[in-house]
């Protein structure tokens, strides 16, 4: 009897430790396949792919994804049974470049991006993964540069570009991606220089251009984008109009705004 009694306590303690190591090791699957507790997930050449939790194969908490360097490249809080990470992108020196909610894997609601000193650079508001609504993009000042009004991944409604001072760059607007109807271009002043018409992505119409004072340059008549006026000392080139366009709008590298 105490042979026995002897052989159950060497068993508890030989089982004792591999029962313990079994429910605290990494990457560990119950019978059903599912992946449970702490994973961390390497490539073929071992390097971390991802390092979080699980349980019932669907991903708890947080959740760090690597580079192949090994430096973290987005930090993502999951919850409600793993369908919204809440997440942040970092670059190589791990500061944060964006970040916003994921829902089903897409991107979903206001997302934010930032330069690499940390300030605001831009948002933008996505349903399942593509732009809708509004976005904007700032100066490095904070100042708004570009305001756009987005549907289904495209360009949908008002577009308004800002000097840094605040005054109105131009506003355009867009339909299914295309600029349609009125535009106006101003000086830094907020005076007009140029106003018209578009037509399916082109200028169509009559198009005034004024002098900074506000009188009347030239006037053009588009039609699908060619100018048709008789007397040609009317009629403003492409050349003319980009070196105005330059002389009086500030360099694309201090506007964010891009188009």
């Amino acid at each position: 009897m105490r042979f026995i009694k002897i052989l159950v306590c060497l068993i508890f303690i030989v089982t004792s430790p591999l029962s313990s190591n079994a429910q605290s090791k990494t990457n560990f699957t119950d019978s059903l396949g599912r992946k449970q507790g702490h994973w961390v997930k390497y490539d073929k050449d071992r390097k971390k792919v991802y390092d979080g939790n699980f349980l019932n194969d669907i991903p708890v908490g947080k959740f760090t994804y690597y580079l192949t360097t090994g430096t973290p490249w987005a930090i993502t809080t999951f919850l409600h049974n793993g369908t919204v990470g809440y997440t942040q992108h970092l670059n190589a020196q791990g500061k944060i470049t964006g970040e916003g909610k994921y829902i089903e894997q897409q991107k979903d609601s206001l997302w934010k991006f930032y330069d690499e000193s940390g300030k605001l650079k831009a948002e933008e508001n996505y349903l399942k993964g593509k732009k809708n609504g509004k976005s904007k993009v700032f100066y490095s000042s904070g100042q708004v540069a570009e305001d756009n009004t987005w549907s289904n991944d495209i360009l949908d409604g008002t577009s308004t570009k800002y000097f840094e001072s605040g005054q109105i760059k131009s506003q355009r607007q867009y339909v299914k991606g295309l600029v349609e109807g009125k535009a106006v271009y101003n000086y830094p002043t907020g005076k007009t220089y140029a106003e018209g018409t578009y037509k399916n992505d082109v200028k169509n119409g009559i198009w005034n251009f004024y002098n900074e004072d506000g009188t009347l340059k030239k006037k053009v008549t588009y039609i699908n984008g060619i100018s048709k006026n008789n007397e040609d000392q009317l009629i403003m080139t492409k050349e003319e109009e980009e070196q105005l366009r330059k002389k009086y709008e500030q360099s694309e590298s201090n506007n964010p705004g891009g188009r």
